[in-house]
């Protein structure tokens, strides 16, 4: 009986021993996975090119349509008016798109394809955005990068209430790379796409004034917006890219 007992004890004391040994093994292997796992997430981080410190001229690879403080890459959406003939653009950083879809905006607004890789902060090459007002106007947003055209339109006098003025709504609605010295080139041009600013000449034809960006390559383009009265003010900025189709990119 005795050496039954001491037999089952020692199977016992056995059998927690070979226990341990396994759950140390089984946990051991757990905890350093879970430390691989953590700081390959760490790693990710720091090496996706998207959570990279990005500098002027460097884009960190395909824009997003999302706004973390690690996307300095996103798209710029244009959204055309059908009933103003006028386009607006969009960034995810403001809530402008859910703004436009859900009708807040007024009716007739669609995407029109078009989309630019812009950045959603920068110290160089800042859009300052305008807008009138519904009344008594004007019932347009305007977008500038230009220093001089973001000051003087803050500087002009302001008159009565009835009388129609720009409102600056941001100082840093997005950013895009500046124009070369000669003002024909993208300071960084390895990749880069000159955009030129089309002008609808809004008070000669009775409309709120309204601007288009249209890529410089794009030669239809340019020529359509001609055929449609617009003016030509030349290359204003740079971009990442152009994507006409933006159904097709996910």
């Amino acid at each position: 009986m005795l050496w039954s007992t001491l037999s089952l004890e020692s199977g016992y004391c056995g059998f927690r021993s070979i226990q341990r040994f396994i759950q140390g093994k089984v946990f051991g292997l757990v905890r350093s996975l879970h430390r691989m796992a953590r700081l390959s997430f760490i790693g990710l981080l720091f090496l996706s090119p998207t959570s990279q410190s990005a500098g002027i001229g460097d884009f960190g690879g395909e824009p997003v349509r999302a706004c973390y403080s690690y996307y300095t890459n996103v798209f710029l959406t244009e959204f055309y008016n059908h009933l103003l003939n006028q386009y607006f653009y969009a960034v995810p950083c403001f809530n402008d798109e859910a703004i436009i879809t859900s009708g807040a905006a007024g009716p007739g607004w669609y995407k029109t394809g078009w989309e630019f890789g812009v950045w959603s902060w920068s110290s160089a090459g800042v859009f300052c955005r305008f807008y009138g007002s519904v009344w008594p106007g004007p019932n347009s947003h305007f977008f500038t990068s230009d220093p001089q055209e973001c000051n003087a339109l803050q500087l002009l006098p302001k008159g009565p209430p009835s009388q129609p003025r720009w409102n600056l709504e941001t100082a840093s609605a997005f950013a895009a790379i500046d124009l070369d010295a000669a003002g024909t080139g993208c300071k960084f041009s390895a990749g880069k796409k000159l955009v030129r600013r089309f002008y609808n000449n809004g008070p000669a034809n009775g409309r709120d004034s309204n601007h288009r960006f249209v890529a410089d390559d794009e030669v239809n383009l340019r020529n359509e917006m001609l055929r449609k009265g617009w003016v030509d003010e030349g290359v204003r900025f740079c971009v990442s890219g152009v994507y006409f189709n933006a159904v097709k990119r996910p």
